[in-house]
C-alpha cells in the first residue's frame, strides 16, 4: 500500500483535478519555429470545446516564442519556459485550473 502523501499519489491527484498539457516545438538551431506548435491537452473540459482552446493555445505559445530575443531562442530552457508558461496562463485564465504543463523542443539542423 502506498501512503496518501507519496509524491506519485500527489502528482496523480493534481493531474486528476487540474488536467495537463504538453507543448512540442520544432525549431532550427536559431530558434525559428519550423512548424506550428503541437499541443496535447488532457482532462481540460471547456464550454466552447477543446478545439478553441487548442487553437488559442497554439497562438499564445507561438507568440511567446516569437517575443523572445534571438539569443533566448537559442536556449532550450528559455524557449521551454516561455512555451510552458504561456499555455499554463491560458488554461488558468480560461478555465481557472492550474494544469501541469510540460514543453519539449525538437531541434532540426
Amino acid at each position: 500500500v502506498v501512503p496518501a502523501n507519496d509524491d506519485g499519489v500527489r502528482a496523480r491527484r493534481k493531474l486528476m483535478f487540474s488536467g495537463s498539457g504538453v507543448v512540442v516545438l520544432v525549431a532550427d538551431r536559431d530558434g525559428e519555429l519550423l512548424a506550428d506548435p503541437e499541443l496535447i491537452l488532457q482532462g481540460l473540459a471547456t464550454d466552447n470545446g477543446a478545439t478553441s482552446l487548442l487553437v488559442e493555445g497554439m497562438r499564445v505559445v507561438e507568440d511567446a516564442v516569437d517575443d523572445l530575443p534571438k539569443s533566448a531562442r537559442r536556449d532550450d530552457g528559455r524557449m521551454i519556459d516561455a512555451a510552458r508558461v504561456a499555455l499554463r496562463r491560458l488554461i488558468r485564465d480560461r478555465l481557472g485550473k492550474r494544469a501541469v504543463v510540460e514543453a519539449r523542443i525538437i531541434r532540426v539542423d
